[in-house]
């Protein structure tokens, strides 16, 4: 409400202030301190025609005068939400200039119709304070003065009370279809036009409506007492719900869809609740609803009605009044006089219950009373309002009629044995109805009925917590330390039997309510299960998914990595269940937790739990992963290092990780590895190669790749490690096709490496860059590898030598690795055809020598081509130079 008050007030008519400014339709007065808005949407709102259907008296005397007819509209203001309006209309005679039919509008304003006031709308029907001048010298002389609203009229609720039961006139019948129609006009539906036979009639029906609700409901009933077929529908367009018009005007009406014609000079015929529709002379249908039958039991006699509107207001005022179903008073009232009341008042105060209702304890205690009544002991009952309300459905807004309905059936279901051992998951309420504070009543219900439910099983005790826990009664201590011990005693050996736990998965058909989720998962996290069995085997299938965290709650295996990374990890004890969490995924997060989970076994005596270890490590993880398995553990198994030292891409992070394993003191491929690793690694990994080491970094490699591709069968090698190792592939080829013992081992290591290359399908002969041909000259002439065993390879190697074998796949596979797009070999000799005149001297000597040594080149005419074949290419290889 504004500081201007409650009320204003306007008057709009034609009329002529004699002050030479001209006559004609204009606002004459207002009080109340109307905004210039106000002002505006009231007089634009005005009818300046008023059809009563009856010829005026030209000359009328004062007694005739107040008898003219009237119309009351009551609507929504205009565009300022909540305010309302009630337009007046007179005929006011003639206007100024002698025009006749003019009207004198007398418009109220209330800017707060919510508040706290017992009066109707319409009773001020006809009331001594609208101004109703008749004549243009009556009209310029009527001034509004007051600021207050006119006072009640002839309507009140004793004159409807007699009206209403008059002898003879059935009128409680027509009532009955009227207020069925009107609830669903309130509601949307179609608004009621009321065929009546004079305009008093009109607002005594409008009253009786009124009178059958609270009064801040009949504020929100916006009314007219008088249209005809030509203004009805501008005036449905404002908000109207009830419109009454002369029942002559019904015909012209008949074809109109839109709205539910209702003819008082004829008997509404009367359907039943939940059966037949009311239905109308013109044949309308109107759905019976709970409200007319309440209706006719509270106004049982004229004598009690005045009594019986008054307790539907002070009902209504104890929970303020606003936004109320018509019927919620009615029943409220009937069901604190009978103590009870019949389904109907069962049915409003379930279904109707106002939001502010639970602030108001005692109202609140007669409707769970009611509602106590209605369904007596049956938990059938009890859950069917719970589903009536839409009190379980998780999208549904939470209501106090669906408070009333879930406290009640939580009564009942919490004592119910067999109610909560029934198959099928738990029935409960919306998680909307949880409430941080523990009912006092129920918490008790619960304490005493546990000891009862572990004679139902383990369903009975799970379907008793779901509720419990659902309801937030486990924030009392007793409640929660009783679930504590019915489900170590009754819960947890069931759910830790694979068989057991899986035929109560199939009981409740694998669906176990959030709360009860979390509730079963905190107790498995704290029970010790390494016991029952392998490592992602102890438990049974489907019941992590059961019980385990859903798709919208912390994922416990981050929350335990979080708590590594913030804390001490050689304290940490990771519990078995997460191991069986973790068993079944397969992201990384899971690898991580199972590995931890298999070292923490190995180091309590588990032999077995290092079975699988290697492939938890691929994909691998960042190093600081590793470093944290470290720090809980110390030094892992060398097997959990393969993944890394093959793997990885060169990092500087890495690094001093290697150089650990490079020295620690085991007989394993670990260290000689890590040492390989270092090796290929470093900047002088070409020329500073020893041939031992490459044989033995060879076979090291070979050996880890064979193991990793049984344990990991998508592993892939680090590229820029395959690469180098090729290139040492083939030195060692070199130093093998030298001679000696040391040739024989290194050739062995080569080839050896690639054939499993090859299978791994990452045996691409690789390409030397220039400064590593150069670092591949210095190491071949400190190991001796000559010209004439490059040129041995090269004429065995080349396709388009004469003395080319196929059979002899390493020089094959040694054609292959280039530099600059030239064959290794062909590049090496070429290089050494660039030093001095009589090293030019010595190469070409040799490399026609190496013709009469190619084994099996003892054809002479296969001999004497090869030589024109080593001619050719030193005479273009010097014209190359």
């Amino acid at each position: 409400m504004t500081a201007r008050g409650r009320w204003g007030q306007l008057s709009y008519t034609s009329f002529d202030r004699m002050d030479g400014r001209g006559g004609g339709w204009q606002v004459k007065d207002t009080t109340g301190g109307l905004t210039e808005q106000e002002t505006t949407e009231l007089h634009g709102r005005v009818q300046t025609q008023l059809d009563t259907g009856s010829e005026l008296p030209r000359f009328p005397t004062p007694a005739e005068i107040a008898e003219l007819p009237r119309k009351l509209l009551y609507a929504p203001a205009g565009t300022t939400a909540g305010q309302c309006a009630s337009w007046h209309v007179a005929p006011a005679g003639n206007d100024a200039s002698g025009r006749p039919g003019n009207v004198f509008a007398h418009v109220l304003l209330d800017r707060d119709p919510d508040c706290d006031d017992p009066l109707r709308p319409v009773e001020r029907w006809r009331s001594d304070g609208w101004l109703t001048p008749f004549g243009p010298e009556a009209v310029l002389a009527a001034e509004l003065t007051d600021t207050e609203p006119p006072a009640p009229g002839v309507l009140n609720r004793t004159t409807v009370a007699s009206w209403l039961f008059a002898p003879r006139k059935w009128r409680m019948q027509n009532l009955a279809g009227l207020l069925d129609a009107l609830r669903a006009a309130l509601a949307g539906g179609p608004p009621v036009v009321l065929g009546v036979e004079d305009l008093d009639e009109g607002a005594n029906w409008i009253a009786a409506a009124s009178f059958a609700m609270s009064a801040g409901t009949a504020r929100r009933l916006f009314f007219s007492t008088l249209e005809r077929p030509s203004s009805l529908a501008e005036t449905l367009t404002r908000g109207v719900r009830l419109a009454c018009v002369p029942a002559s005007d019904l015909p012209a009406l008949k074809r109109r869809q839109d709205v539910v014609l209702i003819d008082t000079t004829d008997l509404v015929e009367l359907g039943d609740l939940d059966g037949a529709p009311h239905r109308t002379t013109r044949g309308d249908e109107i759905r019976v609803t709970e409200w007319s039958v309440l209706v006719a039991e509270l106004f049982d006699s004229a004598e009690n009605l005045a009594a019986a509107v008054s307790d539907l207001d002070e009902v209504a005022q104890q929970v303020g009044d606003h936004g109320l179903d018509p019927a919620w008073p009615v029943a409220m009232v009937l069901s604190r006089r009978t103590g009870g009341g019949g389904v109907e008042v069962s049915r409003v105060l379930t279904g109707c219950a106002p939001p502010q209702l639970r602030a108001v304890p005692e109202l609140f205690q007669s409707a769970l009373s009611m509602h106590r009544n209605q369904v007596g002991a049956d938990t059938e009952a009890a859950w069917q309002q719970v589903l009536l309300t839409r009190a379980d459905d998780p999208n549904a807004a939470p209501t106090v009629s669906g408070e009333v309905a879930v406290q009640v059936y939580a009564e009942r279901a919490l004592s119910d044995v067999r109610w909560l051992a029934a198959g099928g998951p738990a029935r409960l309420p919306s998680a909307q109805y949880y409430s941080p504070t523990p009912d006092e009543e129920l918490v008790a219900q619960v304490q005493a009925a546990l000891p009862h439910w572990r004679g139902g099983g383990p369903v009975a005790v799970l379907h008793g917590a779901e509720l419990a826990l659902r309801l937030g009664l486990a924030h009392d201590e007793g409640v929660l330390h009783a679930l504590w011990q019915a489900a170590t005693e009754s819960l947890l050996p069931v759910l830790l039997d694979r068989s057991a736990a899986g035929a109560l998965l199939g009981q409740v058909g694998s669906w176990i309510a959030p709360e009860a989720r979390g509730w079963l998962w905190s107790q498995l996290v704290q029970t010790p299960i390494e016991h029952l069995g392998p490592a992602g085997h102890r438990l049974a299938p489907g019941l992590l998914s059961a019980i385990g965290p859903g798709p919208d709650d912390p994922d416990p295996l981050q929350d335990f990595l979080h708590w590594l990374e913030q804390g001490d990890p050689a304290s940490a004890y990771l519990p078995g269940v997460l191991v069986e969490l973790a068993a079944g995924r397969d992201d990384d997060d899971a690898r991580l937790v199972g590995a931890w989970g298999a070292l923490q076994a190995y180091r309590h005596g588990d032999r077995q739990a290092l079975h699988g270890l290697t492939s938890r490590f691929w994909p691998l993880w960042p190093v600081r992963r590793i470093s944290l398995l470290e720090k809980g553990f110390g030094e892992l198994p060398g097997q959990a290092y393969l993944p890394e030292l093959l793997g990885r891409e060169s990092e500087a992070a890495a690094v001093p990780g290697w150089r650990r394993l490079a020295h620690r003191n085991e007989a394993g491929p670990v260290p000689v590895l890590a040492r390989t690793r270092l090796r290929l690694d470093s900047t002088d990994w070409l020329s500073a190669a020893e041939p031992a080491a490459i044989s033995d970094g060879l076979h090291v490699l070979v050996d880890t790749l064979e193991e990793l591709r049984r344990s990991c069968p998508d592993f892939q090698p680090d590229k820029e490690l395959v690469r180098r190792a090729q290139v040492w592939a083939a030195l060692a080829l070199l130093a093998g096709r030298a001679g000696g013992p040391a040739g024989q081992r290194l050739e062995v290591a080569a080839g050896r490496a690639q054939s499993a290359w090859h299978q791994a399908g990452v045996g691409e002969p690789p390409e030397l860059t220039e400064d590593e041909l150069v670092a591949a000259q210095h190491w071949c002439q400190r190991e001796r590898v000559d010209a004439q065993v490059l040129t041995t390879l090269l004429l065995l190697g080349d396709r388009s030598s004469p003395l080319h074998r196929d059979s002899d796949r390493a020089a094959a596979w040694l054609q292959g690795v280039t530099v600059g797009g030239s064959p290794l070999a062909a590049a090496l000799l070429r290089a050494a055809l660039t030093r001095d005149a009589e090293s030019r001297e010595r190469v070409g000597e040799q490399m026609l020598q190496a013709v009469r040594r190619v084994p099996g080149s003892a054809d002479e005419r296969d001999l004497r081509q090869a030589e024109r074949f080593v001619t050719g290419w030193l005479r273009q290889a010097v014209r190359r130079r």
